[in-house]
């Protein structure tokens, strides 16, 4: 009796030594995470292309963090991209508000909201010579990040951030090979 009173006062003790310190440890990674830059968090691969997510903190005076897709073929090119992000962070962001609302629609019925997926395309929002992202691509992504959605012709139906919210609706088969850019103008 005794021995099994020590043991479990042994596994007990353990237990809470562990726990501990996985929270300073969690602690210290956290404290670490929130500097200001790019955190990579996932990558895919989408018809031949690299599509890398980052998690970008925007200064270190404000808390604002946000996600970012990097799509790329070549170590090259994801370099190139992230210092053009960096030095142009604040415009590109702006390219956030472009539009309030997207959704995946078919044939009239709502499917999927993709606002924040398409929004972390931030960067090929706007004609970009060296990046160059087509519509596909990001729906290889929102496939991806949502395997539950079935295999179909979707309509991407986008709401403007005008005075009117003007409704714009993208057949995703017909424009599949447009750049996001020319979508999005």
């Amino acid at each position: 009796m005794f021995f099994y009173l020590a043991k479990k006062v042994y596994e007990y003790g353990m237990y809470l030594v562990y726990n501990v310190l996985r929270v300073i440890v969690m602690y210290i990674a956290k404290w670490n995470v929130q500097q200001v830059g790019l955190v990579r968090d996932c990558e895919y691969n989408i018809n031949g292309l690299k599509v890398v997510e980052y998690t970008y903190t925007h200064s270190e005076t404000s808390s604002q963090v946000h996600k970012v897709c990097f799509v790329y073929t070549h170590q090259a090119d994801l370099k190139h991209q992230m210092d053009y992000f960096l030095t142009n962070a604040e415009r590109l962001l702006k390219n956030r508000t472009k539009f309030v609302n997207c959704s995946l629609v078919e044939s009239g019925r709502y499917v999927l909201d993709c606002t924040q997926l398409i929004r972390r395309f931030v960067m090929y929002l706007e004609k970009c010579d060296f990046a160059r992202v087509e519509l596909d691509t990001v729906l290889g992504y929102i496939r991806n990040v949502h395997p539950e959605l079935p295999e179909s012709n979707f309509d991407l139906s986008v709401y403007a951030c005008d005075d009117f919210f003007t409704e714009r609706t993208i057949s995703c088969g017909d424009e599949r090979n447009r750049e996001l850019w020319e979508l999005f103008a």
